[in-house]
């Protein structure tokens, strides 16, 4: 292979390129030599420009080779991502002034405490409920009981700042 007179195949072999990427660059300003089937490629020429052109390309962002025309249209899609997300927030941030819209943790926190103080009701049950039922007469009357005893404990959930639906 001689280094100062490569063609399009060898070079972009040299790159690690396709023969494709080779003539996009040509379009770039890579260095070549004669046209048609006459054209080649220096060596000495095309390596320092090919490292130039891979640093400047690094350096602004944008892919190798990759046309001014999508960079403009991942632009507008980005501006247009962020314009959305920016309204989503501004939308939130309203609601969650009116009341309409509360923090995940107050919530978690809420519904936690609620649940706690359930549990805590119905686990004094048993306790509140053994010597009424013991003296019960029939099953009728044990069911009774507990009704009362369970309507009471969910009265005092009920009644007491934890969240339920209105």
């Amino acid at each position: 292979m001689n280094l100062e007179a490569l063609t399009q195949q060898e070079l972009a072999t040299l790159l690690c390129v396709e023969a494709r990427t080779v003539r996009n660059a040509q379009k770039e300003g890579l260095p070549s030599h004669g046209s048609g089937k006459g054209l080649s490629y220096m060596w000495s020429e095309v390596f320092p420009w090919w490292m130039s052109r891979n640093l400047a390309v690094a350096l602004s962002g944008r892919a190798a080779g990759a046309p001014a025309k999508e960079d403009l249209r991942s632009l507008a899609e980005s501006e247009r991502k962020k314009a959305q997300y920016e309204a989503e927030m501004a939308e939130m941030k309203a609601k969650k002034m009116k009341g309409e819209l509360l923090e995940r943790t107050e919530t978690q926190k809420a519904w936690s405490d609620f649940l706690y103080q359930l549990r805590d009701s119905l686990m004094g049950m048993p306790g509140r409920v053994a010597p009424r039922v013991m003296d019960a007469d029939s099953l009728g009357e044990v069911e009774g009981v507990l009704k009362d005893e369970i309507t009471r404990a969910l009265g005092e959930v009920a009644s007491s700042d934890a969240p339920h639906a209105a």
